[in-house]
């Protein structure tokens, strides 16, 4: 047995173990040369760098490598492209993908020799490597991208359309970091074996100032040492391009994981202690002025989901600049009354008018981008406002935060507060509020409808609640939804 504290055994470095397995094939390679004896069945590491070293010299080597290498890149993003395309069509239109779905598994389960005889039939050997990779890459980003787009989280999508964010904001925040993973696997497995099946076309096709035709003049010659070395090239371009694709990716914004700090920023990380509501803190300052609401006008509204009726008979006005907090038991249809107002769900019957005002609101999930930064989660709603007013706002209201890191490391409290901010500086003129304080203690809970209060800046405030405190911590009405439905059906 180990003694209790012997020390831990350090794991070497990944660069260490790759350097010792590259080693050990190395190894394995010149056993075999020595056991086999015969140069032309199998050279030598020695005789093969050797090789290497004359080939490079050679003035159409580099003009090999790079016209190979250019035709491949070309029809590998053509492929990429052309397939992302379509699969995002295809989540738009299902009928598309059901129409194309034979034609990649034929691209799949057709071995790339016949393909690669039938286009040397068509078009002849110059465009041979282009159209294999192509013909590769396309199912293998199709299946990916309509993977990552159907996996974007629905809540964030319908977060961005109620808070009206342009659709490069929810391709940028929402989509990308879904596509992510699915097409980094993408880009790095589609691009080797799209090199490797566009090499071997040009074996067959032979182009002319290729790396095919190199290695076939090689082995038609038998030399042995030098086919060795245009192997070594093959793998040493390829995981060179591999490298370079996968960092020119990650510079695309929303396809590195983790959250950048918002520049020239006012304030620091440092944890802070949790100000009383009475400690002077105001947000009055922070309150941007806001577009004249006009009123929520529900007439003889009714909600079914299956046997189930939620709201038997509504018919209410919500004055412009009103609060309001409804009441009611769970399952007397308070959430859906929000999601009607703005136009998330439809009526079975009766009408909403004024639905076509701006509206924000905080859902009972926040719904905030987990990888990206308080402020950035704000800036999403009210791109107008700068990184300093943001993080300011954010330091009143969630002092502990670390306004550098992602808001996926922040508690449960720290996370409901964010998305009642995020609602409370888009630029709306109706405020919903899902149980706004959630998860927050009683001083929380003070500062953040003191938030509500000074930010609302007369726009009108629709809440639910099950707490009976809250319509007098937000100077709101508390409306009875069960009581208000009963008297609205009486009046029928």
């Amino acid at each position: 047995m180990n003694a209790p504290n012997a020390p831990a055994k350090k794991a070497l470095p990944a660069q260490a173990r790759t350097a010792l397995a590259l080693l050990f094939w190395l190894l394995v390679w010149l056993a075999l040369s020595i056991r086999i004896r015969n140069p032309i069945l199998m050279t030598s590491p020695a005789n093969a760098v050797r090789a290497l070293g004359t080939i490079v010299l050679r003035a159409d080597f580099w003009q090999s490598v790079l016209t190979s290498a250019g035709r491949i890149l070309e029809g590998f993003f053509l492929g990429a492209a052309a397939a992302s395309l379509l699969a995002a069509l295809s989540l738009r239109f299902r009928f598309l993908e059901t129409l194309l779905r034979p034609l990649l598994n034929l691209f799949k389960a057709t071995p790339v020799a016949a393909f690669s005889i039938l286009i040397l039939l068509w078009i002849g050997p110059s465009g041979l490597a282009v159209i294999i990779a192509f013909l590769l890459v396309s199912p293998l980003f199709f299946e990916n991208v309509l993977a990552g787009l159907s996996s974007a989280d629905a809540g964030l999508l319908e977060m961005a359309r109620l808070h009206r964010v342009p659709f490069a904001g929810q391709i940028r925040y929402i989509y990308l970091p879904a596509l992510r993973p699915g097409l980094t696997a993408a880009f790095r497995s589609g691009f080797a074996m799209s090199f490797k099946a566009g090499i071997a076309a040009e074996v067959i096709g032979l182009p002319a100032r290729s790396i095919g035709e190199n290695l076939y003049m090689a082995k038609i010659h038998l030399a042995t040492e030098e086919l060795f070395a245009w192997v070594i090239v093959i793998l040493l371009v390829s995981w060179a391009m591999e490298k370079l694709l996968l960092f020119a990716l990650s510079l695309v914004p929303g396809m590195r994981p983790g959250a950048a700090a918002l520049p020239e920023s006012l304030l620091t990380a440092a944890d802070a202690p949790l100000p009383a509501a009475d400690a002077g803190v105001s947000f009055l300052e922070d309150a941007a002025p806001a577009a004249q609401p006009r009123a929520v006008e529900m007439t003889h509204l009714r909600k079914s989901f299956g046997d189930n009726t939620v709201l038997p008979d509504l018919t209410h006005t919500f004055a412009p600049g009103s609060r309001t907090v409804l009441r009611g038991r769970s399952g007397s249809g308070k959430t859906t009354l929000l999601r009607l107002a703005a136009g998330l769900e439809s009526p079975d019957a009766g009408t909403v008018s004024g639905a076509d005002q701006r509206f924000s609101m905080v859902f009972q999930e926040d719904r905030l981008l987990p990888e990206e930064t308080a402020a950035r989660n704000l800036a999403l709603v009210c791109p107008g406002r700068s990184a300093g007013d943001l993080e300011r706002l954010v330091k009143k209201l969630i002092p502990e935060a670390d306004l550098a890191a992602p808001v996926s490391s922040y508690s449960g409290g720290m996370k409901r507060r964010l998305a009642l901010l995020r609602a409370l500086v888009s630029p709306s003129q109706v405020v919903l509020l899902d149980e706004p304080f959630t998860g927050l203690d009683d001083d929380s809970r003070r500062l953040a409808a003191r938030a509500v209060r000074e930010l609302l800046s007369g726009r009108t405030l629709i809440a639910v609640s099950h707490d009976g405190e809250d319509a007098g911590l937000l100077d709101a009405q508390e409306m009875d939804l069960i009581t208000a439905s009963e008297a609205s059906a009486q009046t029928v």
